[in-house]
């Protein structure tokens, strides 16, 4: 499965697409994004995963749109954490904006389980892709959410990352 998800992760530049025997393999295999950073844009009011947005107006770079275009089946969206004040207080900052934002990851699958499953194993993926929802590992971009408490990663893990 690893050497499958790096195929389909070249397959997914643009210049590998030029070609009909490429688009061909591309629409034939699963094809999984490595970082996804959208989890940053469910915090914004307004802002709809199923609605077409641009980059230029907002930064997004993926919508429930633009991933079935694209061929997107899904991928790793990411908990991601700037690093504060390394403080109690800061570590406990932290700790409740990953906490935050693992629950608007679990909302969005919530609000449309028609279009998102989450995976838990590589072996959830094909089932998922051929209900034709789109693939969601939760993953974490770095441990700052788990500075306060790394127990903490027990929860993380019932949730699903």
């Amino acid at each position: 499965m690893f050497t499958r998800t790096l195929l389909c992760l070249a397959l997914a530049s643009p210049w590998a697409l030029a070609d009909s025997s490429a688009q061909a393999l591309h629409q034939r295999l699963i094809v999984l994004d490595s970082h996804l950073d959208t989890p940053m844009q469910l915090a914004r009011p307004g802002w709809d995963i199923t609605q077409r947005h641009r980059y230029q107006d907002d930064l997004s770079q993926v919508d429930l749109p633009r991933m079935k275009e694209g061929g997107l089946d899904g991928g790793f969206w990411a908990i991601f954490t700037p690093q504060g004040p390394l403080t109690a207080e800061g570590r406990t900052l932290a700790s409740e904006h990953g906490l935050a934002v693992l629950a608007r990851i679990r909302d969005l699958l919530g609000a449309h389980p028609d279009d998102f499953a989450l995976a838990l194993t590589a072996g959830d993926v094909p089932a998922i892709v051929a209900r034709g929802q789109r693939v969601v590992f939760i993953s974490m971009e770095n441990a700052q959410p788990l500075a306060a408490d790394p127990a903490r990663l027990h929860t993380y893990y019932r949730q699903g990352l």
